[in-house]
Parts: C-alpha cells; structure tokens; sequence
C-alpha cells in the first residue's frame, strides 16, 4: 500500500496525464470549427506544456503512473499516457520511451492504435522517429504502415527508408508507403508510384492526388480525362483538375455541369479556377434549391472576389465535404482519426457566419465592381480573394489568422503542385512549427515570385 502522500501524488500524476490526453485529441480533432482562429490553439499547447512538465518534474512515481495507463481503456487517460511517454527526455524517463513503443507494436486493437499514432504524430522526444524507422522492418504488417503513416506526417525521415515499403505485396503498407513518400515529396519514387496506381486499373482518386503532389504529367491527363466522362467524374476529380491544370481545362469542368450529382465538385473547381466567366454560373447556382450547393456558390464567389458578403444562419453541426489531406493522406491505418461520441440521430443545429447566398445581393455586387475584374480583357486571368491569383496568396491563405482548417490544407495543396516544392507543413501541427513552416515558404516566395 502506498502511503498517503504517495497516494495524493498518484492522483495528482493521474489528473495531469488525463488532461494532457484531453488537450492532445483537442489539438487533433478540433478541425472543422470555423469561429476560432487557428493560432488561439497556442493557449491549450502552453496549458500541455504545463501538464508534462508537472510529469517531468514527478520522474519515476509519474513515469510508473503513465505506463500503467498504456493499459487503460480510457481513450484520454491512454492518449495522454503515449503522449508523455513519446515526449519527456530525462533520466528518469529513459526507459519510458521503449515501453509506449513496446506497447504500440503489440496493440491488436484498431481504435487503440489509433492514440499511439496520434501520440506519436506530436511527440517531442528527439529519439521518437528514430526508433520508429527501426518498427519499418516490423513483422506485423499494420505497425509498418502506421510508423511510416506517421513518419511521413512528421516529414523527420530519411524517405528512402519508406522506399522497401512501397514495394510490399501488403497493400496497406504500399499504400502508406505511397502517401508518405509524397508527403515527403520525394520525386524518386515518382516511376514506381506511378506503375503502381495505373496497374490498378479503376480511378483511385487519393492516389491520383499523391502523384500530381509529386508532379506526375500522367496523373493530370487521367484526371483531365475521367472529368471528361459521365462514368467517372466525380467532385474531388473536378477539384484536383482545378487545382492542378491550366484555364483551358476551364470547359471541361464547366461541361461537368449536366451531370448532377457532381455539381458541388463544379462550383468549388469555378472558384479554385478564378476566371471571371465562372461568375455568371456561380451567380446562377445561388439559385439552385440546396442549400449546401448555394453556400459552395457563395464561397466560390467570395474566393474569386473578395467582396466580404457575409450572412449568419443556421445549419446542422456536421462534417464539412471539403478537401482533407488529413482524410487522403492518413487513411493508412485505420484507427488514426477516432470518435469520442457516435454522432447523434438528429444532428444539432448550430448558427454559423458564412459567406453571403443571396442572389440578389451578389448580383448586385458584381454589377458594380465587375469593371475593375481583367481590366485588360484577360479572359485567362485568374482571380483569388480580389487579386490576381499567385502562390504568394496561397502562402497569405495558410498564414492569414481567420483562414479555416480545410481552406489551409486546400491551399497547402495547391502550392505543392503548383510550384513542385515540398517544404513541409500540416495546419494541425503545433503553432510554433507551423510558423516556421510558413517562414520557410515565403522565403521561398521572395526568392522565386
């Protein structure tokens, strides 16, 4: 029996690895609320900090707390747990790392699985990607995929260890491999990873995504071609040919138009397009009955114009159908994105400020201000946020305080294939490496604009 103060240490051990669980998923999880700005998450890192360090100071008794909680059936108590294991580098703790490795590479359950790799995906410890490259030669098929899964997150790999991977008759690990290594942005692999999606014969549209992140001229002509076809245009297809071709592609989404269950893939494509003859078919679609597809108008049209219409309304609280590289890139293994709650029968409504989806309103916009929008009578022109469209509005997008989670990553996208670098970033990486990121790319725009 421990004695008292021991006891009241435990419990105090106990609430600081439960919190830090709570504040890990939080900061994983918290992807789709758009009334808070992404910066505002340096409030709960500093409230983590707090927590690991009280765990560090606490040493062997916090060290014994946290990896008997690697077998907690509380999601919180085994996520803070992983998290501290694979973050604190002190004495006290040397063996700890080994044993939430231990514990990750032995775990049979698919949702639990799913902590480590988040744990893992944020953890701090300078040996953490090291001993997680070692876990690449794994005999269980599902911890190869999920260390490079979260080595490819990371972007702290030599990517030519995924390299065996990508050649493995499992295809969960080929797949992992495959998405790492164009997070990585590791052009070599370009030729295997191309032989490998076009053997597969049916369109794979997150596969198409991770070559035309690597450059791939063959992944653009069978997207260019699939949107072509009633048979296999679908809207993500519609918005990768807008992110990656060129304004002559423009006809070709617009010709999607017919097919109507792609019509929300056509309005997202005419705003990513930005070309002022998109105008007139956005302004049409604020007609059309759906609600959600007159909010893709209102949005097509705020990102061509940047006229600031705003409206506040009420919609069901639910996931937004956006571009998701955190869906295309970390769907390796299942697990890595967990539910606390099952979604409930009736969703909640939640009232939310969006831009404006009143015709009338944007019609009028647009009869006023049309005249300053390719005052050289360049039909080619392309339009973003009120300006002519370049990379460094990309970069202004992933920095700007009020720009949401999806709309960041959708940008992230854009820039990687548009301008064929790979300087790595993820808008749900901690505050501080996501600013350094964002440094390093507009150093690269100032050097390259």
């Amino acid at each position: 029996m421990f004695g008292l103060d021991v006891e009241l240490k435990l419990n105090l051990y106990d609430t600081h690895l439960y919190e830090t669980g709570c504040l890990i998923y939080s900061l994983s999880n918290d992807k789709t609320n758009t009334s808070i700005c992404w910066l505002d998450a340096v409030e709960e890192q500093n409230r983590l900090l707090f927590h690991i360090d009280a765990l560090e100071l606490g040493q062997d008794l916090a060290r014994h707390c946290a990896i008997e909680y690697l077998n907690s059936d509380d999601e919180d108590e085994l996520l803070g747990a992983a998290y501290a294991l694979a973050s604190i580098n002190t004495l006290a703790y040397e063996a700890g790392l080994d044993a939430v490795l231990d514990a990750y590479a032995k775990e049979e359950d698919q949702a639990r699985l799913g902590h480590f790799i988040t744990a893992f995906k944020h953890g701090q410890h300078p040996q953490l990607c090291e001993k997680l490259q070692v876990l690449l030669g794994h005999d269980r098929a599902m911890i190869r995929a999920a260390s490079i899964e979260i080595l490819g997150y990371r972007r702290e790999a030599d990517p030519r260890r995924a390299w065996p991977l990508l050649h493995e008759k499992d295809p969960l690990v080929q797949r992992a491999a495959i998405l790492a290594l164009a997070r990585f942005g590791y052009r070599g692999a370009l030729p295997a990873a191309e032989q490998i999606v076009l053997q597969a014969g049916a369109i794979n549209e997150d596969y198409l995504l991770v070559l035309l992140m690597l450059g791939s001229t063959r992944a653009l002509e069978i997207c260019r071609k699939a949107c072509q076809s009633p048979e296999t245009v679908t809207p993500k297809l519609l918005v990768y040919l807008a992110m990656a071709g060129t304004f002559q592609d423009f006809n070709i989404v617009l010709s999607a138009k017919q097919y109507s269950p792609v019509v929300d893939g056509v309005i997202q494509a005419l705003g990513l397009f930005g070309l002022v003859a998109a105008v007139p078919h956005l302004l049409a679609a604020l007609k059309l009955d759906k609600d959600e597809l007159r909010a893709e108008a209102g949005t097509a049209l705020e990102m061509i114009t940047g006229a600031g219409l705003r409206e506040t309304t009420q919609v069901p609280q639910k996931e937004p159908a956006e571009i998701n590289i955190g869906d295309i890139l970390g769907e390796a293994v299942k697990g890595d994105a967990v539910h606390k709650e099952e979604a409930p029968e009736a969703p909640r409504m939640i009232e939310i400020e969006r831009p404006c989806t009143d015709h009338d309103t944007w019609n009028e916009w647009w009869q006023k201000n049309a005249a300053r929008f390719d005052p050289d009578f360049n039909a080619n022109q392309r339009w973003r946020k009120g300006q002519r469209f370049d990379l460094g509005i990309c970069i202004a997008e992933i920095a700007a305080p009020n720009s949401h989670y999806h709309d960041r990553e959708r940008a992230y996208l854009e820039l990687v294939i548009r301008s064929g670098q790979h300087i790595g970033f993820e808008p749900d990486w901690f505050i501080q490496r996501q600013l350094s990121a964002i440094k390093d790319w507009q150093f690269w725009w100032r050097a390259h604009r």
